[in-house]
């Protein structure tokens, strides 16, 4: 929830992200549009999902996943349909949910949710969910991510966890010995590794580098640091 919500931990990976996504494709028929459709009867329940799993390799993986669910569950089809990343998806919904031509499931950015819950183009989970006998699977940590004006309109999918990676090389030619341990060692690490390295008045190495910019990116990368800088 980044877009992307849930910490794998030390579970295995595939086993849990695949038991995930069979609840995830079960329980959410999250996607309600302007009014319900109708369904010609069949035997078969066929669903759609937009996502916007990316880079194409773990798009891959959750196809692999999607193909595995369908060929478990003979009753229940789903279709994965890549619709871009978040900040390309709302245009999209927007039309679907005007031409009432929605998707039955939607991989969607937590920020967006107070939008479409706006809209009506979502309906709350708490029903489904009392009822799902894999409950026990989703991380009760991310329950919060989940609950909107005190319903819940999803279930987290997965998520990202940042992390600060150093080069070895430049710590020794710094004179670090050690990983910083406190905000102040970290402070102090930066100053360091931020040099003139030609010699000719200007910064050609900085020691710390978050990204920049309005995207979502930015922000999501830029909190954990500011609110533990903040608590400590």
């Amino acid at each position: 929830m980044k877009n992307e919500w849930v910490v794998l931990g030390s579970q295995s990976k595939g086993r849990w992200m695949g038991r995930m996504v069979a609840l995830f494709l079960v329980l959410s028929l999250v996607l309600t549009g302007c009014q319900g459709r109708s369904t010609p009867p069949s035997s078969v329940t066929r669903l759609t999902l937009w996502q916007g799993v990316n880079p194409p390799p773990n798009r891959d993986v959750l196809q692999k996943l999607v193909d595995r669910f369908n060929r478990e569950h003979a009753d229940i089809q789903v279709e994965s349909i890549y619709v871009g990343q978040g900040d390309q998806q709302m245009p999209k919904i927007l039309a679907a949910v005007v031409g009432n031509a929605t998707p039955d499931m939607l991989w969607f950015a937590p920020m967006l949710t107070g939008q479409l819950v706006e809209l009506g183009a979502l309906r709350p989970l708490d029903d489904l969910l009392a009822a799902a006998p894999s409950l026990k699977d989703l991380d009760r940590a991310l329950f919060e991510t989940m609950r909107y004006q005190g319903e819940t309109w999803s279930i987290p999918f997965s998520t990202n966890n940042v992390g600060v990676y150093y080069r070895p090389s430049l710590f020794k030619a710094a004179g670090i010995t050690e990983l910083p341990k406190t905000w102040d060692d970290f402070r102090q690490a930066a100053k360091r590794l931020t040099r003139d390295i030609n010699g000719d008045g200007k910064i050609d190495q900085y020691g710390m580098l978050l990204p920049l910019g309005k995207g979502e990116w930015s922000v999501f990368t830029w909190l954990p640091f500011s609110g533990a800088a903040a608590a400590n």
